[in-house]
């Protein structure tokens, strides 16, 4: 039998003052990674004592000043930790069921975006539905999978709404630009549907389906640049009708280079 008081290596203990609380939340940082550091005085580095008529009322056996109280081990939970620039939407969604399924975890937040998760106590005194939840994670990352659909799918329309969007607009723009030079777009004159639809379609037929990345933290890339770039080079399947009998994409595209043409020579007229 696998000894339960080991930590797995998706854990990784540090030691807190006692007076953090399950269920409550600390700074990231705000611990250090020894029992015997976590027990130094504050004012001399020297080792605290415990006094029998407190046990959180410490003094410095080298300064009698007041040390640390006596520090209590927080284990964090790799697979449930990140930031704006490591881990990724697995690790977020990680975040968010665990703590919803176990209240009495330790909330780990910073600068960044920085979050994590951590249980107070040794391992062998823990919930045993939650070491079993942490152990599973250690052979599958994602600890709910209709979860984390959904927080992909949250945090995808929330990128496409704030820059996406814009951002295939404007390289649609110059697109069409230089192909049908000397005219000039504006593609704020297509409906923000009409522009979507155009998105998907050419994702799905140009890049398999694949019409965003998410590399680290909550950052959620749109590969515009890659489908543009096939648009110049009429890459296979521009061609095609879909196959929900939807127009091919060159259709779609001369559609909507019409439609967003500027009539710069009559705007031209009207200005003399």
């Amino acid at each position: 039998m696998p000894d339960k008081s080991q930590n797995s290596h998706i854990e990784r203990t540090v030691y807190v003052a006692c007076e953090v609380q399950p269920g409550g939340s600390i700074r990231y940082g705000n611990w250090e990674d020894s029992e015997e550091r976590a027990k130094r005085c504050g004012e001399c580095l020297g080792r605290g004592t415990v006094h029998d008529r407190s046990w959180r009322d410490v003094r410095c056996e080298f300064c009698r000043g007041t040390g640390r109280v006596r520090p209590l081990p927080l284990t964090l939970i790799d697979y449930a930790s990140g930031s704006d620039y490591s881990g990724s939407l697995v690790e977020h969604s990680n975040y968010r069921t665990l703590k919803a399924e176990f209240p009495w975890l330790v909330e780990i937040h910073g600068s960044h975006g920085t979050f994590a998760l951590g249980y107070l106590g040794k391992r062998k005194n823990q919930n045993p539905a939650l070491i079993e939840a942490i152990d599973s994670l250690c052979s599958y990352c994602v600890y709910s999978d209709d979860d984390h659909s959904e927080l992909e799918l949250e945090k995808t329309a929330e990128a496409w709404a704030d820059d996406g969007r814009k951002d295939f607009k404007r390289e649609l723009e110059k697109y069409f630009n230089a192909l049908y030079a000397p005219d000039e777009h504006d593609l704020d004159l297509a409906s923000d549907e009409r522009i979507d639809a155009l998105w998907y379609a050419a994702t799905e037929r140009l890049c398999g389906g694949e019409d965003h990345l998410n590399e680290q933290g909550d950052q959620i890339y749109f590969p515009i640049s890659r489908v543009i770039e096939k648009f110049r080079r009429s890459w296979p399947g521009m061609s095609r009708n879909g196959y929900d009998g939807s127009p091919s994409l060159d259709e779609m595209l001369v559609r909507l280079a019409e439609d967003c043409t500027i009539n710069t020579a009559n705007t031209e007229s009207d200005n003399v």
